[in-house]
């Protein structure tokens, strides 16, 4: 028997509901404590490295918090670029080239790929170094803070520096609540932070973003909302997982249409035979989040948008 559609609320021109022109204010205690911290270690440290999701590059920075950094050295970690369209892993090369910012993009944790990040970090910090050693002075360790808002895989990567479970990791936001220095290798280490979130974020749109990679909780954008932005985004550029996991689809279909379809063919119902929304809205989120929909670009450069 063919499953009754539901009555879902239309969704927008952009293919979302609601308005995204309001800020999104989401600043727990806990993050208040983790800023006020790290703010009074960035004096204890010779680099920072910063932790982005490759996907959208510019939405998972801390515009807040970068305004503290000064001087500081900078190495901007774009983690999980083998989840990012390649094409848009090009453009993003060539902004940060053209912007002069030190980006290193990561696909995997393999130990090759953790010691080019350790080569590009002793030779950010080789020049004070050297200064040192030509007067006979033997350097102290190279400290880094790694930092990021939280879901970006800062607590991952510091795990595989250390090569043994160093830091809390989890899908929820905000899981690591503590700081505490790992040593990486002889004369290398870093701190682990806390992830946290810029006190306002700008926009509902950027608001979509975070949530759809779980930086911030469903609850505060909406399940609906962000399903149909990850929907949005496949329509127009469909990969070949995301066809073959919920069958072809024409651009001109908007995320509404397609989202019925998918609980038509995904038998995302609830009890009477009617499609259950959000059945069908936490099976999106929950195979784009565990990268089963292919690789997907959330954001484009400021000259390409």
């Amino acid at each position: 028997m063919k499953t009754k559609k539901p009555a879902l609320p239309p969704p927008t021109k952009d293919g979302v509901s609601g308005d995204n022109k309001h800020a999104i204010h989401w600043f727990p205690g806990h993050m208040k404590k983790a800023k006020e911290e790290i703010e009074k270690n960035l004096r204890k440290v010779d680099l920072i490295l910063e932790v982005r999701d490759a996907r959208a590059p510019l939405v998972t920075a801390n515009l807040d918090l970068a305004k503290t950094f000064g001087s500081k050295k900078r190495l901007i970690i774009l983690n999980k670029a083998n989840l990012n369209d390649p094409r848009s892993t090009q453009l993003w090369k060539a902004w940060f080239l053209a912007h002069k910012e030190r980006v290193l993009f990561i696909e995997d944790y393999q130990p090759k790929t953790l010691k080019r990040l350790v080569r590009e970090v002793k030779e950010i910090t080789a020049g004070p170094r050297e200064g040192l050693l030509k007067k006979g002075i033997n350097p102290p360790p190279i400290r880094m803070m790694v930092l990021g808002i939280p879901n970006v895989g800062k607590s991952t990567l510091i795990n595989r520096l250390c090569r043994h479970k160093k830091a809390n990791t989890g899908d929820k936001p905000g899981l690591t609540k503590n700081q505490a220095w790992a040593v990486i290798d002889k004369g290398l280490e870093l701190l682990d932070t806390p992830g946290v979130m810029p006190p306002r974020v700008q926009s509902e749109k950027e608001g979509r973003v975070l949530c759809a990679i779980h930086a911030i909780r469903d609850e505060i954008i909406g399940k609906q909302k962000v399903a149909n932005f990850v929907l949005e985004k496949l329509i127009k550029n469909p990969t070949p997982e995301f066809t073959q996991r919920y069958g072809a689809v024409t651009s001109d279909k908007s995320p509404q249409q397609f989202a019925e379809e998918i609980g038509e063919t995904m038998n995302l119902v609830k009890k009477g035979g009617e499609i259950s929304p959000e059945k069908v809205f936490e099976r999106v989120l929950a195979d784009f989040r565990n990268g089963r929909l292919g690789k997907i670009s959330l954001e484009d450069p400021p000259d390409v948008e």
